[in-house]
């Protein structure tokens, strides 16, 4: 009965276990242990076995290909104890020295360079054991990449998934088999039992480990033969060599993960800078690699390919774009716009080289194609790898702090591509501190993820102040507008007027001003500043001034709106200012001059007039004054874009044709139906009604609202 060893012995027992083992010698010189013990290989040179594991070393017999099928079992013939052997290759899996750290060459250095595909391995062994005594044999601990293990053409089991056309390959992990045959059970204890066993592993191995390491195919390790309690003991221990190994990528992927949740939520109140998005990306896709490395590594639940589409294929190319976004984005570098798309291209061009390097797309791309993919991606490499110190040495130096915290970053990467590109320099690229594995590559991600750390930090706090300083001039603009927005109508006898004004933002741009003509009547401004905040209230500020000034020396609109240009003249930074100013006398006469704006209704039709140019952009700039009359109850009406540009939903705006549909209807009930549409701009209404004779005037109306619409 095929079954793996899982034993729940305590750690202790464990250790004692291995080391009692470490104390027993192998070998012809070696003192035998009782015979009731013994094992030994049919080999002149035998093998003796304790309570312990014995290596097998060999030699064995090897040939490459796979074996053919019994045609009346349909079991592999090279699995078969009467296969003869004698032809094959003779290999001796016994360590040159110390140095090697008990790992030998596969068939890549054994005469079969260049091959990949399927191979096995055959060994005799003599067994003399107490019947009853239960025995297994560990997998070896390194190999290339999934094999099958038979006893006397019996399958034991398999590390690796054979049931496809291409088997699937995991990362090695303890693997442990038992060879207890049936008929020992119910023997005597202290009977002994004499069997000679054979042993043959089916191996395969994929195309692209020939070029992922120096030697490879099949064993590099050999298997352990002994008690199942020693070979449990190992499978145990063997685990936890295995957690220790991997516990960095754990790390890594919590790390990174804590990280990314940090960078998202500065993201999602601060949505208007996109580094924190950028970064999060970046730091979510380097907690993605870390958890499938380390579940890849713990388990069997993802092959070895699938793990390699994942990190390699999606992962390493998504950092590379990302990080160079972030950089772009971080240092605002616009032009050349090109630049994102031949940093995409290179991406994809890495992903294409990965895949094609580690044979993913065989068999649709042939594997001969390998060292082709191979330089794809490294030449897609070194050309990001320029195009990075370009962006550095233009764009990241000289920026003081940031600059030190990003070079570094940029280096530790620089220098784990460098290491990983220099393998056949027998670089050391991994690292065993208190017997936990770390790679050179894992050393420098988190020297990255230090230097991100702190540019996270520093340019949140450059972020908070810069939010500090626009909050105070935001509540400065604020005030400001105060003052110039009227807080009431003056009475004019003769008018009901209604105002309404309702802005986007913090501070708009538009503003009005109402103000008693000399001779009766009144006299109405209306505007729109281009911009917001501080800027734009100062500049309303300047017109108000301007417009306060004129009215005591004169009323013509037209010489008002010559002499704001005038003082807009150097004033608009890029910008404009359209405006409207409105003379109504008493005896219904209006006068009107027009800046750009918006012209005025008339009972719900717009009146024909002539504009001139926006304020501020032409000197000597003229405005021609148009004359209509105003009958009893009639209602001009004057409004800033933010009514003809609401905007809704969908994008349609709301337009001159609703616009002129509803310039009969009051101020707050135009300025609501806009912003129920869906406001986009400030927006500023005022209503001029002419009452009838004796009629008397009712209170003037404004309804001002210096806060943001929510409608």
């Amino acid at each position: 009965m095929v079954r793996r060893v899982h034993l729940a012995s305590p750690i202790f027992f464990l250790l004692a276990c291995a080391l009692w083992a470490s104390s027993q010698s192998v070998g012809p010189a070696a003192t035998s242990p009782p015979l009731e013990h013994r094992l030994t290989a049919i080999q002149p040179t035998g093998i003796s076995l304790g309570q312990s594991l014995v290596p097998l070393y060999g030699p064995w017999k090897f040939q490459v290909g796979d074996s053919p099928a019994d045609p009346a079992t349909g079991k592999p013939l090279w699995a078969e104890p009467a296969f003869d052997d004698s032809r094959w290759e003779s290999v001796d899996l016994t360590p040159a020295d110390e140095a090697s750290r008990g790992v030998v060459s596969g068939w890549g250095n054994r005469g079969h360079q260049g091959y990949s595909g399927y191979a096995w391995y055959r060994i005799r062994v003599a067994v003399h054991s107490a019947a009853g005594t239960d025995l297994a044999l560990a997998g070896p601990a390194n190999f290339d990449d999934a094999y099958q293990v038979f006893l006397n053409g019996r399958f034991l089991g398999e590390f690796g998934q054979f049931n496809g056309k291409q088997p699937k390959f995991f990362y090695s992990e303890p693997a442990a088999f038992s060879l207890t045959q049936t008929e020992h059970a119910g023997s005597q204890q202290n009977a002994v039992s004499d069997t000679e066993e054979v042993i043959a592993f089916r191996f395969w191995m994929a195309p692209a480990t020939l070029l992922n390491i120096p030697d490879p195919g099949g064993f590099h390790t050999p298997p352990l033969l002994g008690t199942a309690e020693a070979v449990g003991a190992a499978y145990e221990l063997g685990w936890v060599h295995l957690a220790k190994e991997n516990a960095v990528w754990a790390l890594t992927a919590v790390v990174y993960s804590a990280l990314a949740a940090i960078a998202f939520a500065l993201f999602f109140f601060n949505r208007g800078d996109r580094v924190y998005l950028w970064m999060a990306a970046s730091f979510f896709a380097q907690a993605m690699g870390g958890a499938e490395t380390a579940f890849s590594s713990w388990t069997q639940a993802i092959t070895a390919t699938t793990e390699q589409w994942i990190c390699f294929v999606l992962v390493v190319p998504a950092i590379r774009f990302l990080w160079f976004m972030l950089l772009r984005d971080w240092f605002r570098v616009e032009r050349p716009r090109w630049l994102p798309w031949a940093v995409g291209a290179l991406a994809l061009a890495m992903a294409a080289g990965y895949a094609g390097q580690f044979a993913l797309l065989y068999p649709l791309v042939p594997a001969s194609f390998i060292s082709t993919f191979y330089v794809l991606e490294q030449c897609a490499q070194l050309a990001y790898g320029l195009l990075m110190l370009w962006l550095t040495i233009r764009y990241v130096l000289g920026h003081g702090v940031e600059s030190w915290l990003l070079v570094l970053a940029l280096l530790s990467d620089w220098v784990s591509w460098l290491a990983r590109g220099l393998t056949f320099l027998h670089v050391p690229r991994v690292f065993y501190p208190f017997g936990i594995f770390l790679s050179f590559a894992q050393i420098t991600g988190f020297l990255m993820a230090m230097a991100m750390c702190g540019l996270l930090v520093r340019r949140w706090i450059l972020s908070a102040h810069a939010q500090r300083v626009l909050a105070q001039e935001l509540k400065q603009a604020h005030e400001v507008q105060q003052v110039l927005i009227p807080e009431a109508i003056p009475a004019i006898p003769g008018y009901a007027i209604q105002s309404v004004y309702q802005p986007a933002g913090q501070v708009g741009g538009d503003f009005f001003q109402i103000l008693p003509a000399k001779d009766g009547g009144v006299l109405v401004c209306i505007g729109d500043v281009s911009g917001k905040g501080m800027p734009a209230a100062m500049t309303v500020s300047l017109l108000v001034g301007t417009l306060r000034t004129l009215a005591h020396y004169s009323e013509s609109p037209a010489e008002i709106l010559a002499a704001m240009n005038q003082r807009m003249l150097g004033r608009s930074r890029g910008g404009f200012t359209t405006c409207l100013v409105l003379v109504a006398a008493p005896d219904g006469t209006v006068t009107v001059a027009n800046a750009g704006h918006i012209p005025p209704y008339l009972n719900g039709k717009e009146l024909t007039i002539e504009s001139g140019i926006p304020l501020g952009i032409a000197a000597g700039a003229e405005y021609p004054e148009a004359i209509f009359h105003q009958k009893e109850n009639d209602r001009i009406a004057l409004m800033t874009d933010g009514v003809v540009e609401a905007r809704a939903a969908s994008g349609e705006l709301f337009g001159f044709e609703r616009t002129a549909a509803i310039a009969h209807l009051s101020a707050e009930k135009v300025a609501q139906t806009a912003r129920e549409f869906g406001q986009d701009d400030d927006i500023t209404v005022l209503t001029l009604v002419r009452l009838a004779t004796g009629e008397t005037a009712p209170a003037p109306q404004i309804v001002a609202s210096l806060s943001p619409s929510v409608a």
